[in-house]
């Protein structure tokens, strides 16, 4: 099972999400990506290698509530950000067109 990244993990993004274009499509929820960025671990965009997410261990890390964090998992899907699977005791997440691991 893959290990969650340690606190003080560099976190790069290109610096094209940061334009009206993506700021209006994201809004807060720009947070919650984030997080699944920090988490992927696979070059396909896997968060935490598709094992299910639950929203308690998000609003561990985030601090926001559940009801916030289903928003924003909406409004990312809606705008093509990512794409999610029900899967038993919770969810799964690709992040569509990932960057982290490009070289």
């Amino acid at each position: 099972m893959p290990r969650r990244p340690r606190a003080g993990y560099k976190l790069g993004v290109r610096d094209g999400i940061l334009s009206p274009k993506h700021v209006a499509l994201m809004g807060k929820a720009v947070w919650l990506w984030l997080w699944f960025v920090k988490h992927q671990t696979d070059v396909d965009g896997r968060v935490l290698g598709g094992r299910a997410l639950t929203w308690e261990e998000i609003d561990e890390d985030l601090g926001v509530g559940r009801r916030s964090l289903q928003r924003w998992r909406s409004q990312l899907e809606q705008e093509r950000y990512i794409t999610t699977d029900a899967a038993p005791r919770g969810f799964t997440v690709v992040v569509r067109h990932q960057k982290k691991f490009e070289g």
